[in-house]
């Protein structure tokens, strides 16, 4: 990954406007598992946990950390406010890895609502799907 320094500034500011002004905050294009050459740009942001939380999962900080982003990512995916690709990128994931690990967090792969679902059965239906 290359972290990227050229809206080091910007950055800054947006921090001190928001009171965050000691925080670090870093960037980070890369390309995730899966694209072909796309590049995303991430920032990193802080959150603050007591320190013993990790030790007390029996996770060192770095298994924390991806845990983390994975359980953002899915629940993000399953309030249906991101796609299953831009959930798969912030867990660090390909997307088919992220879809197949929904079902271990009993997080629906698929998301429809309503009327939704209706039009899927009417599909499923004219293609002959029983």
């Amino acid at each position: 990954m290359i972290f990227a320094t050229e809206n080091k500034k910007k950055i800054r500011k947006l921090l001190k406007k928001q009171n965050l002004e000691g925080e670090s905050i870093k960037r980070r294009i890369s390309s995730p598992k899966g694209t072909e050459g796309g590049k995303i740009i991430m920032i990193q942001i802080p959150v603050y946990i007591p320190e013993s939380l990790p030790h007390s999962l029996k996770m060192t900080q770095k298994e924390f950390s991806n845990e983390i982003s994975l359980l953002l990512a899915m629940k993000l995916y399953e309030m249906g406010k991101i796609s299953a690709s831009m959930a798969a990128d912030v867990a660090g994931l390909n997307r088919l890895a992220f879809l197949s690990l929904l079902g271990k967090y009993n997080v629906p792969a698929i998301n429809l609502q309503g009327e939704e679902v209706d039009a899927e059965i009417e599909a499923a239906r004219e293609l002959g799907v029983k």
